[in-house]
């Protein structure tokens, strides 16, 4: 599950589009999720937005 992304706690999947979109396309940002019963990171970059 994602709780973060770019220094935002996100609890769903609305909050993660919105901490999505205020990034710029192409930026390299930090995601923060659990898996099993630990909390991990890693950074991604982001792809730009598709019309639809």
């Amino acid at each position: 599950m994602i709780t973060g992304l770019g220094g935002r706690s996100v609890t769903d999947a609305s909050e993660l589009t919105a901490a999505a979109r205020e990034q710029a396309a192409g930026a390299t940002v930090k995601i923060t999720y659990v898996r099993g019963s630990q909390e991990q990171s890693t950074d991604v970059t982001l792809g730009a937005a598709t019309a639809g």
